[in-house]
């Protein structure tokens, strides 16, 4: 733990290098003492660090280990996050389609076990794919849910990007009066 702490600071910090070596060291020791949710935790944050670094089939590898791990062992909240973590990288390949499943699954289990921060930042998500993708009425719909549950739950960091998105949407469509409230 205390090595993928370490590994966490420097990542905050943009020195990959050093985040990564703190990162597999604790893999390492994790994966020696049967330690599997700590194991699932390391793989994706070196994922994390790869994604970070545009290395996006390195980082899919370790996405797609931690995700198997923690549907192995049914914690549900860090499969919701990993399979957000497998849409950003899709997304960040225009692979849209790919990524607009993972982030629907992702969803779907926040919405499950009651994540309502994880359920929010999904829907801003899933709203960027349909943005990306020119659909613009259906982008608003979801940066609009996830707008609202920002607001109920005080997650000012996805209120203010789904705020910053709604008036990107406004801003596509030539209503520069609404994008500039937003």
């Amino acid at each position: 733990s205390s090595l993928n702490n370490i590994g966490l600071t420097y990542y905050s910090q943009g020195q990959y290098g050093e985040a990564l070596s703190y990162l597999q060291q604790s893999l390492a020791i994790r994966q020696e003492i049967g330690d599997r949710a700590g194991e699932g935790q390391s793989l994706n944050n070196i994922g994390a660090i790869y994604s970070s670094q545009g290395q996006y089939g390195a980082a899919l590898g370790y996405y797609q280990q931690a995700l198997a791990i923690r549907q192995a062992m049914g914690d549900r909240a860090g499969e919701g996050n990993s399979l957000n973590n497998i849409g950003s990288i899709y997304s960040s390949q225009g692979q849209y389609g790919a990524a607009l499943s993972y982030y629907q699954q992702s969803l779907a289990i926040r919405q499950e076990i009651g994540d309502r921060a994880g359920e929010g930042n999904s829907l801003n998500n899933i709203g960027a794919i349909y943005d990306s993708q020119g659909q613009y009425g259906e982008a608003l719909g979801y940066y609009q849910q996830s707008l609202a549950i920002s607001q109920e739950i005080g997650d000012r960091a996805v209120e203010g990007s789904s705020l910053n998105n709604i008036g990107g949407i406004y801003n596509s469509q030539g209503q520069y009066g609404e994008a500039l409230g937003y």
